[in-house]
């Protein structure tokens, strides 16, 4: 559909220099795609498209990747919202993929809803983020004869996870699909109950695989509580307060940074 190019904001090129670091095709799509993909929907200041580029010489590897994304549609398979997101921020498209993994998508959640299908908090943020990058409305998602709410399901779920954290402190999922269903709400105008939301900040400083830091938790919570600090209504102190929180988790992710430039776990 042409309709889907006048919605891409910003070329593809934080997210390229994620790429050729992460040394993982399968990580790339699952977690290190994402972040970076993401880091560019906010619009954080530093972040756009003058001021980041490929160098000529990585060129070749960034359509690859892009070329083995493109091919990994298959629509017998379950669709893979965080493909969608890379590819819609490209400076290359092929529309006939994208347009098919939009209804893919649609038609996938449509079907986890209406047959009661595991659909955890961050698989539905992905699901939201997806189909925002792609000019729909998640909230208002048509298929197979059916039209559900994906914000309003994403609302239900995100207070069960902070339910969950109030009594059994910790969310049903964990801190990394909490990060993202903050963003995900927070990109949809969405007011956020901002106690348990530095609670979630908070508690991913913590957070890790062992005695590690997860700099994939760390980078999605970050994104989401940008966004929650640009958000209109925030007081002077609660701003001040998201903005130590990310002060910490920046500064423990660049001490994850190693010396060829990767970040985080190999």
């Amino acid at each position: 559909s042409s309709d889907l190019l006048p919605c891409i904001r910003y070329p593809l090129c934080v997210g390229s220099a994620w790429w050729l670091v992460s040394g993982c095709e399968a990580e790339m799509a699952r977690h290190g795609v994402l972040a970076a993909v993401l880091l560019i929907f906010l619009g954080l200041p530093g972040l756009e498209s003058d001021a980041c580029s490929v160098q000529e010489d990585d060129k070749p590897k960034v359509i690859y990747l892009l070329q083995r994304m493109t091919a990994s549609f298959n629509p017998m398979d379950t669709p893979n919202p965080s493909i969608l997101l890379a590819l819609r921020l490209a400076t290359e498209h092929n529309l006939a993929v994208e347009s098919a993994l939009v209804q893919s998508l649609k038609e996938d959640a449509v079907k986890r809803i209406q047959n009661n299908q595991d659909f955890s908090s961050g698989t539905v943020a992905l699901y939201v983020l997806a189909l925002q990058a792609s000019c729909e409305n998640p909230g208002n998602v048509s298929a197979l004869g059916f039209t559900i709410n994906l914000v309003q399901i994403l609302q239900e779920k995100y207070q069960e996870e902070l339910q969950n954290i109030l009594i059994q402190h910790r969310p049903l999922t964990n801190y990394y699909q909490l990060g993202l269903d903050i963003l995900a709400l927070c990109l949809q105008d969405v007011s956020l109950d901002l106690p348990p939301v530095l609670n979630a900040g908070s508690a991913v400083m913590n957070f890790g695989h062992g005695d590690s830091f997860s700099v994939d938790t760390g980078a999605v919570v970050v994104l989401g509580l940008v966004c929650v600090s640009g958000q209109s209504n925030l007081s002077y102190h609660r701003r001040k307060v998201v903005e130590r929180i990310l002060h910490f988790l920046v500064k423990k992710i660049l001490q994850n940074k190693k010396s060829n430039g990767e970040i985080g776990r190999a």
